[in-house]
């Protein structure tokens, strides 16, 4: 009921605001999509949808469901943002790699302050559609530790339990975007794909190549 009241203020903010400077809210309010479209057209009673806002300071979250819709405060925006960069330069830096204990302390605290709240509001679901905010775009949710090793101990890599191990995990630009991937297509070739990348290796592709595409750059 909160959240559906709290929809209901922002439609009637956002309509002020489109009535007051119309050109202006074309750019920054894009047309959003109904709870009841999303469910209908990508979700099912194991899938979850969750939708990461920002705000001016604080972090959100929607968790849409096919029989309820929540939000969650999630904190500060920028210290989980400053959390999840630690987090990711421990695991791709060569130089300074972090250790399993230290990367499982690290990404358990991410996973109880993104995950676990959310997830206690979805319920008893198998897989998850996220929608990340940019701070988040560059974090893979499944490598998220659900528990954090006990205290003193000598955890491994392979130790650990991970999201991936609970959830099936995919991800979607917006929840707009989700439901019009969803709807069905007349004459549409699943078995055919095309698929385009130009990947960018760093200083591994420079040595062997002597150059980097401009496209990579």
């Amino acid at each position: 009921i909160e959240t559906e009241e709290k929809r209901r203020r922002a439609e009637e903010i956002e309509a002020r605001l489109r009535s007051v400077a119309p050109r202006q809210a074309s750019f920054l309010l894009p047309a959003g999509v109904d709870p009841e479209v999303v469910r209908k057209a990508a979700l099912d009673p194991e899938t979850a949808l969750i939708e990461y806002a920002a705000g001016c300071e604080t972090l959100h979250a929607y968790v849409v469901t096919t029989s309820s819709i929540h939000h969650v405060t999630l904190g500060p925006t920028e210290e989980v943002a400053r959390e999840v960069q630690a987090l990711l330069r421990g695991v791709s830096d060569g130089r300074a790699l972090t250790p399993a204990a230290g990367f499982a302390k690290r990404a358990s605290v991410l996973y109880a302050r993104l995950l676990a709240p959310c997830l206690e509001k979805a319920g008893p679901v198998k897989r998850l559609s996220v929608v990340p905010e940019a701070r988040l775009a560059g974090l893979p949710f499944e490598m998220l530790v659900t528990a954090a090793p006990a205290e003193g101990g000598k955890p491994t890599f392979a130790s650990l339990a991970y999201v991936l191990d609970r959830f099936t995990v995919c991800y979607a630009p917006s929840s707009q975007v989700l439901a019009a991937l969803s709807e069905p297509r007349r004459g549409a070739r699943p078995e055919r794909a095309l698929v385009l990348a130009d990947p960018y290796y760093g200083a591994v592709a420079e040595e062997r190549e002597g150059s980097v595409p401009a496209l990579a750059r």
